[in-house]
């Protein structure tokens, strides 16, 4: 580790680490953020698994298809690389996709869920994951997937589905359980 850099502007004191020869948009892989919680975990070119903390956690990637994971709190999750999947794990989180097709499961909490450009995917995997909100799905490109949801249950009534899936006349579509 070469340089500490610290920065004080607004009360908070943030501490970002450099070492030489590398640059966070082209070498670098983690920019580590326990004191800010606000990560930034892509290169250009790579392909990335990163999990955020037990707390609110941002998350940000370039490139690559990577995956973030939320985990615990009231994350923000954005991948602006291509095929990218973000899982909100538990709370209230806010999951935005960039470009290319991307899968954005939001988990436990009320969620906002945005795909962005791309045929995204939007994965629930247990009926009483919340009530997400979907900002921008395009029919005929984007997927509401209710696979593992179906693949757990058994339905003893044919409109059980109902008891699971609302949908309305203003293009949304309400999971409960």
């Amino acid at each position: 580790m070469a340089d500490p850099l610290k920065d004080t502007p607004g009360g908070n004191a943030n501490q970002f680490l450099f070492w030489d020869d590398v640059h966070p948009t082209t070498r670098g892989h983690d920019l580590f953020a326990k004191a800010f919680r606000t990560a930034i975990v892509s290169g250009i070119t790579d392909n990335l698994t990163r999990s955020g903390l037990d707390g609110d956690d941002r998350l940000i990637t370039f490139a690559g298809r990577d995956t973030l994971n939320g985990r615990n709190g009231n994350d923000y999750l954005e991948a602006n690389g291509n095929q990218d999947v973000l899982l909100g794990g538990n709370g209230n989180d806010s999951l935005l996709g960039g470009d290319g097709s991307d899968r954005l499961t939001g988990g436990a909490g009320r969620d906002r869920l945005t795909g962005g450009a791309g045929r995204d995917r939007f994965l629930y995997t247990g009926a009483g994951e919340g009530r997400d909100t979907i900002t921008d799905f395009e029919v005929g490109r984007d997927r509401i997937d209710l696979t593992d949801i179906f693949n757990r249950r058994s339905f003893d009534r044919p409109n059980r589905f109902e008891s699971y899936v609302r949908l309305s006349q203003t293009t949304q579509a309400r999971s409960s359980g």
